[in-house]
């Protein structure tokens, strides 16, 4: 039986402890991601709560703030939801170039998640250039809406 030299022995030993580092840390990461995706989800809640009150100034604040919890963590479908809130906010105030920005942007990410994604921001994208009025762009939205939705089987979907 192969039995391996002391120092060997010694050296594994010694590094044992610090396999378990790693587990621990990436606990401790996802501990923090939790709590993190908790605050987000607040902020968020509470921001479409002051909204729905007519607190928009206040309840734009709280979905910016979760916002930046997505765009620091990375969770671009999070981002996204938060952004098509944020137009639509920003929408009902009559703040039409902004929502459309806002829109513009949530495009960006939906076109990495999806088709479901991407279909429904293109409609409040057609939707705020039509209040904008801004007929030539809000027309050009609603085409790649049927362009996009035409031959696809989406049945969950209100297109």
């Amino acid at each position: 039986m192969y039995k391996p030299p002391v120092l060997f022995q010694v050296y594994r030993s010694s590094a044992l402890p610090l396999l378990s580092a790693p587990q621990d840390i990436l606990m401790a990461i996802a501990g923090y991601v939790e709590t993190q995706m908790e605050k987000a989800a607040l902020f968020e809640t509470i921001g479409d709560g002051l909204c729905d009150a007519g607190a928009l100034i206040e309840g734009l604040d709280c979905l910016e703030r979760s916002r930046s919890i997505h765009v620091v963590l990375g969770h671009e479908r999070g981002e996204q939801q938060v952004l098509l809130r944020l137009g639509q906010v920003h929408q009902q105030m009559g703040r039409d170039v902004v929502a459309i920005c806002c829109f513009m942007e949530a495009l960006t990410l939906s076109r990495r998640l999806g088709l479901v994604a991407e279909v429904e921001t293109l409609q409040l994208l057609a939707a705020a250039y039509e209040q904008a009025g801004m007929s030539y762009s809000a027309a050009d939205a609603a085409q790649q809406v049927s362009l996009l939705t035409s031959g696809s089987d989406l049945p969950y979907c209100n297109f």
